[in-house]
């Protein structure tokens, strides 16, 4: 798809080799249509990159606590699916993940779009905070950022409890 482009490209290749497969079958990818992975009625979680088989293993433990967390891998940032971020916009609560800094990445493009809404969602964004992390193993710096299936799921947990008080 990328070679397809006319004009500049980035691809964002990151993580522990042999990740986890979020597709259980053939799908079809088109720059800028995200994919719904698992449906959820309370909380949309939109994740890029490696993370998102982390994010359906902590949607599944939130389900476990009465919290039907939907699951989308927007796999392009820019340009973003609109038409999905619209379609969950009615959500108790939307989270953007992704193993990258919080700010000019996924979190970011979804706030913006969001912010020219009349009325938006609430919107929790997990990733690396405006710091440079410690040197350590890829997994250790997941967890470190809260980036692992329990962290993920913990400040899910926590965001959409304030969201519903």
């Amino acid at each position: 798809a990328a070679a397809e482009i006319k004009g500049p490209v980035f691809i964002r290749l990151t993580g522990d080799m042999n990740q986890p497969l979020v597709y259980k079958e053939d799908f079809e990818f088109k720059v800028g249509k995200a994919v719904s992975l698992r449906d959820g009625a309370d909380v949309s979680i939109v994740a890029t990159g490696a993370v998102v088989s982390s994010c359906l293993k902590a949607a599944e433990e939130l389900e476990s606590k009465g919290i039907n967390c939907g699951v989308i891998n927007m796999h392009t940032v820019k340009p973003i699916d609109t038409e999905m971020l619209a379609s969950i916009a009615g959500r108790k609560l939307v989270v953007t993940v992704e193993e990258h800094s919080m700010i000019g990445g996924l979190g970011s493009a979804v706030a913006e779009y969001y912010s020219e809404m009349k009325i938006a969602p609430v919107l929790k964004r997990i990733g690396i905070n405006d710091r440079y992390p410690h040197a350590g193993s890829y997994i250790g710096l997941l967890a470190g950022n809260g980036l692992d299936p329990d962290g993920i799921a913990d400040q899910i947990e926590e965001a959409f409890r304030k969201a519903t008080k």
